[in-house]
């Protein structure tokens, strides 16, 4: 790309020159300027160029001595053992979103900072360092939170000057020229299901956009507020307001990309009044009946509020979308596959990355099922050893193959567990391949195993006495 053409797809140079136009009281310059980050952040110059998280750097910040990640674009897979710190991560990744959502909803606000308890066991101070790009443009916004230890001399300084031009940047285009807002959700493992009967009560503006950034970041999960605007979304599609039509279609559009039972998966939502309450029911499957979705169960729940959530979200931000579902944003996610049973794991994040294709997704997941839908560039696995802490991208792709594959070569834990009963398999599988099945020595063993509750596989079997036989023939 020639110097002229990055120079014209640098959104923080265009929009740093824009300040200086506004300084200057150069009103006719300002405004070309803003016109052409407008053009840019619209997607006038080809496709509209979504946020993207593209690295953050942990300096004594809880666990970590130090620590630098990548995310890819779409979707950044974070694995390790208990208190390898995948959340701790996924803490310092919502603090410098906050400070985003700040900016972009008030000038001069501030997000969240560093705390004491932020700070690792006898540091001086703790930093955080965290890097955003555009897709498709030129140009990075890198920015860090610090705060010194209690009783040290306070040398820690944030620099906040990318992310306060970087929200500055949003508001000033957006308020002048209405442009794509992304969207910013956290789902910790927190997140609960509050029971859907809506507070009549309760007042909410739908047509507000910024109320899409309400609680998304917040450290517990609740479900409750999507009801009541879905109550008023669909009053008003039954009212013919085309805003509202589309906001339940793309629902209804999402919903059918997760299966949510054997019957298949969501195919509308609806308000019944009938019993003098305001009940949310659902139907899975075409023809088939509709239920309360208070009925569902957890991982029914956890799955259909999060997709509500992530299409409301966006279709608030960005009301004239045709298809809101191709927002962007970044969505963080606390383990993927809290709640579900192991066949919905191996589903939850190809249908989160169709449904939503230009949401920077990070999760973390300890589940094998998940992983197998993953490939390796997209993972980072956690690691502490003699060279400090490190993410690294496993040497095997998981991705279509057996869970346990990805239980042993991208999580390090042995496809069987490790039980004293192992040691007995192993015995009686060596007198089978030797030919002794029917010693007293091997019935002994099979006896023990088939108290213990062991099935041995017949295929297995089948193969030691293949074996056995062989090894007969050869030595006769």
């Amino acid at each position: 790309m020639s110097t002229n053409r990055k120079l014209q797809n640098d959104l923080s140079r265009i929009f740093q020159r824009y300040r200086n136009a506004v300084n200057e009281n150069n009103q006719d310059e300002a405004e070309a300027l803003l016109v052409q980050c407008r053009d840019i952040l619209s997607g006038k110059n080809g496709v509209v160029p979504g946020l993207k998280l593209k690295e953050l750097k942990l300096y004594d910040y809880k666990k970590f001595e130090e620590l630098r990640i990548h995310f890819e674009k779409n979707l950044t897979v974070l694995v390790g053992v208990n208190a390898a710190g995948k959340t701790s991560i996924l803490d310092a990744v919502i603090k410098a979103l906050t400070w985003i959502k700040a900016g972009l909803e008030a000038e001069g606000r501030n997000g969240v900072s560093l705390t004491d308890s932020d700070i690792r066991i006898g540091a001086d101070y703790s930093k955080t360092c965290t890097t955003f790009e555009f897709d498709g443009c030129d140009g990075v916004y890198e920015y860090c939170l610090a705060k010194s230890a209690p009783g040290r001399a306070d040398n820690a300084k944030s620099s906040l000057g990318d992310v306060r031009q970087l929200a500055d940047m949003y508001r000033r285009v957006n308020a002048a020229y209405p442009i794509e807002l992304p969207i910013f959700v956290y789902f910790s493992v927190g997140r609960t299901w509050i029971s859907s009967k809506v507070d009549k009560e309760t007042t909410l503006n739908i047509y507000d956009r910024y109320r899409a950034y309400s609680d998304c970041l917040s450290l517990r999960t609740s479900f409750y507020g999507i009801f009541k605007w879905f109550e008023l979304s669909y009053n008003a599609a039954i009212s013919n307001t085309s805003r509202a039509i589309i906001d339940l279609n793309a629902i209804d559009l999402a919903l059918r990309n997760f299966r949510l039972d054997e019957r298949g998966a969501a195919s509308g939502l609806r308000m019944n009044y009938s019993s003098g309450r305001s009940v949310v029911e659902i139907q899975i499957q075409e023809q088939s009946e509709w239920v309360d979705i208070d009925l569902l169960s957890d991982g029914q729940k956890v799955i259909t509020g999060m997709v509500i959530d992530m299409v409301r979200r966006m279709h608030m931000l960005n009301p004239a979308m045709a298809d809101p579902l191709q927002g962007h944003g970044i969505v963080v996610i606390d383990e993927i596959e809290l709640h579900l049973h192991p066949a919905w794991q191996q589903t939850v994040l190809p249908n989160l990355t169709k449904t939503f294709p230009n949401v920077q997704f990070i999760v973390t997941t300890h589940s094998p099922q998940v992983l197998s839908t993953v490939r390796r560039e997209n993972i980072r696995v956690l690691y502490q050893d003699q060279l400090g802490s490190r993410a690294i991208m496993p040497d095997f792709s998981p991705l279509a193959h057996e869970s346990g594959d990805a239980l042993a070569k991208v999580m390090g834990t042995h496809r069987e567990p490790a039980m004293p009963l192992q040691e007995t398999i192993r015995e009686f599988e060596q007198l089978v391949r030797s030919g002794r099945e029917n010693t007293d020595e091997a019935q002994t063993l099979r006896a023990t195993l088939d108290q213990a509750g062991y099935q041995i596989h017949e295929s297995d079997l089948v193969t030691w006495r293949f074996l056995a036989a062989r090894r007969t023939d050869k030595a006769g």
